[in-house]
């Protein structure tokens, strides 16, 4: 089992999110950190400590309870259905998909289930056409990630490597392009510098996370795990995104200026 999947779920308070199954929690158990996930994921995972994919605290096993309070408070949330124009409470849905949505089929590989939970399953952990492209894309990182992997890839010493370098290169940028407007001030005549776009774009995702680059350096371990936290959170939670989606940004930015 895993957690509701609703076409609403991303304008949803992320705290109704499973961290593990990024959707709508069912059967909630807290971690020693506050966050939340569906029990179903929590018993999938085996391991004695169970590490928060949120902020990477540590909880036991055996510490982690079931929320039923918040599970109580979850069941007046508004839900869009997933299949269909159906809209109405949490606590309705589960009733609603057995009434109405009997042998679903994965929009991904079309394959058929037999109940929604088991649909939801398979793309979760089993659908290999359920896969992604890394935010890093442009920079060389041409993985395509299951959707379920996620954290495994950008927690990887390959994707760490190739942000510390592309992190490396947008202060690069931002410090050339700085120079550059003292040098016109004092000299219209200075010639312009090669500006590479990606560069740009990715710089504006970091804004978008509220992560300045200015006071942070890149080459500390903890640097590194917060800003790949960030894109893993952002990149979980819009899965479609790329950073071709900041040049309209960039655009408007720039008609604003004009």
């Amino acid at each position: 089992m895993c957690g509701f999947d609703t076409k609403n779920k991303l304008i949803l308070n992320k705290k109704f999110i499973c961290q593990y199954c990024s959707l709508i929690l069912k059967d909630p158990v807290q971690l020693n950190c506050g966050h939340r996930q569906c029990q179903s994921c929590f018993q999938r995972q085996h391991e004695r400590i169970i590490k928060c994919q949120e902020c990477s605290i540590e909880s036991m096993q055996d510490q982690i309870r079931s929320d039923e309070s918040f599970k109580n408070e979850m069941q007046s949330l508004t839900i869009d259905c997933f299949f269909c124009d159906w809209f109405g409470i949490l606590q309705n849905y589960q009733e609603h998909l057995d009434q109405n949505h009997i042998n679903p089929q994965c929009e991904y590989c079309h394959a058929q289930f037999d109940t929604v939970v088991h649909l939801n399953e398979h793309k979760i952990v089993a659908c290999e056409k359920n896969t992604i492209d890394c935010l890093l894309k442009k920079f060389g990182c041409d993985k395509q990630i299951h959707y379920h992997n996620m954290w495994d890839h950008y927690s990887s010493e390959y994707h760490q490597n190739l942000l510390i370098k592309i992190i490396q290169l947008v202060k690069s940028q931002i410090e050339d392009m700085k120079l550059l407007s003292t040098q016109n001030h004092t000299d219209p005549t200075q010639t312009t510098i090669p500006v590479n776009l990606d560069l740009i774009l990715f710089h504006e995702l970091l804004k978008t996370l509220n992560i300045q680059l200015e006071n942070l350096n890149i080459e500390e371990y903890y640097t590194q795990n917060f800003i790949n936290n960030e894109l893993f959170q952002y990149h979980r939670n819009s899965p479609t995104s790329s950073l071709d989606l900041f040049k309209s940004k960039l655009s408007e930015q720039e008609s604003l200026s004009s």
